[in-house]
Parts: C-alpha cells; sequence; structure tokens
C-alpha cells in the first residue's frame, strides 16, 4: 500500500492506495468559497496519479478543515462508498455510517474501522473514523480527531488492534488527545501530524511532541515536509517527505 498524507495547511486529507484501489481519507479544509482542498489538492494529486474513481471514501467527521473539499470532490469524481462518523451530514448516494467491526481487502492490504462503535452517541471529533490500515508485518493507524475518551475506550475495548508502525496523530497534535497510555498501546516507530505552518492553534504542542519523541518515536509534519508518503513493499516501511523528493518550485520534463 501507499498511503499520502497530503499538505492542505492546517486540516487532513489523505489518500490510499493499493495495487486496484483508491481510498481517500479527510477531504481537508475549505478556506474561501474561491479555494478549497477538494479542487486545489486532492483532485489535482488523484489525477496526475490518474484515478479515475474513489472506491471508499471515508470522511471522518464534520470540522471544516476535514470536510472542506467534499462537495467539490463529489462533484468531479465518482465514488462507490463513503463511510462517514457524522451521516447526518454525509448524504450522498452510497454513503452511510462507519461503524466498528466494518472491514474489507485489497490485494492483500487489510483495512479495518476500530470506532466507532455501532450506535455510538459520540459527536464532533470524538465520532471520528478510526481506520486501522496493515499488510503482513506493517500497519498504520488513522485517527482523525478523536480525543482522551475515545483513546481511553479504543484502550478498553480494541488494545489488540491498536498497535501501528505509523500513526497519524489525533487531532492535528492538540493537548486533548495522545495521552501517554495510548501512544504506549499504539507502539509507533513514527507519528505524523498534519498541521498548517504558523496555525493559529499551535499544533502539534509541543509537550505532544516531546510525550512522542521521548519514546524514541520519530516525529514528522506536514508544515515542515510538505506531504508525507508511507509505502510497505516487500523489503519494508518507508516514509519519504515531498520537501525533500522535490527540492524546487519547478520541474522540467522531455
Amino acid at each position: 500500500f501507499r498511503i499520502t498524507l497530503l499538505d492542505v495547511g492546517q486540516g487532513l486529507a489523505m489518500l490510499v492506495y493499493t495495487q486496484r484501489h483508491t481510498l481517500v481519507y479527510d477531504t481537508g479544509p475549505r478556506y474561501s468559497d474561491s479555494f478549497n482542498a477538494g479542487d486545489g489538492v486532492l483532485l489535482p494529486v488523484l489525477h496526475h496519479d490518474r484515478v479515475s474513481r474513489i472506491d471508499i471514501l471515508v470522511q471522518s467527521h464534520a470540522d471544516t478543515d476535514h470536510i472542506g473539499g467534499l462537495a467539490a470532490l463529489m462533484n468531479a469524481m465518482p465514488v462507490r462508498r463513503i463511510l462517514t462518523g457524522v451521516p447526518q451530514r454525509v448524504k450522498y448516494p452510497g454513503s452511510g455510517p462507519c461503524s466498528r467491526g466494518q472491514h474489507w481487502t485489497w490485494e492483500g492490504v487489510q483495512m479495518e474501522i476500530l470506532h466507532p462503535a455501532p450506535a455510538s452517541a459520540y459527536t464532533g471529533n470524538n465520532a471520528s473514523c478510526v481506520l486501522r490500515i496493515s499488510q503482513g508485518r506493517y500497519s498504520v493507524l488513522l485517527t482523525g480527531d478523536i480525543e482522551k475518551t475515545v483513546e481511553q475506550d479504543l484502550l478498553s475495548e480494541m488494545r489488540g488492534k491498536l498497535h501501528a508502525d505509523v500513526l497519524i496523530a489525533p487531532h492535528h497534535g492538540s493537548m486533548t488527545s495522545s495521552t501517554p497510555a495510548f501512544i504506549d498501546a499504539v507502539r509507533p516507530a513514527a507519528v505524523l501530524f498534519a498541521t498548517g505552518y504558523r496555525n493559529r492553534f499551535g499544533f502539534p504542542k509541543q509537550a505532544i511532541i516531546t510525550r512522542y519523541q521521548t519514546r524514541g518515536i520519530a516525529t514528522l509534519e506536514t508544515d515542515r515536509s510538505g506531504a508525507l508518503v508511507v509505502e510497505s513493499s516487500a523489503v519494508g516501511l518507508k516514509i519519504s517527505r515531498y520537501r525533500e523528493l522535490q527540492r524546487r518550485f519547478w520541474n522540467w520534463n522531455e
């Protein structure tokens, strides 16, 4: 699999590719009537990668920095199925709630929803869909904006499925998430933060960065590295920083 945590400023949008399938997790922010991450980031990347349809779109919850590009994406590209933590807000054909226990396998890559539980009463950040992606010995955990309460629920009910080599930091590295017990259960080698440059929230918080680093966990941030790409292969798991791969604003194509 290949997972790209896109640089959409203060927000979250991710692409997940297997050999023959595409999943989008969240659609980034809407900055104004004239610019949103769907038109400005997601669609250009999908077109560049020659993607003509999305198999599953996971819209974790309804915060504007996560759902702002949804309408643009839906208007431009066919989507076979939508899973969301806010089914009352996301009403398109093929849409329905994400729910613990949902799982599917694409070309040997296993995907499973760990949260929310069926008939969950959570709203807001804590309604976020939590998705675990794994193949063989490698795994990645996508957490949306879950906070301490949901982390505790996962520790109580899903601890055995929390370990992941790469963790997408809950709630952009805010002080409301990334509890020590949760980090210790996931035991990632690296944590990726989706954050905007000089964002007004001050994410990721330095105390949270330190909490990971003192455990020997590598920390990477989209505002410093650009898009972050996680690739699994027979020889291991690799994380690439787009800003290192493309060090100039211009490219020469023959």
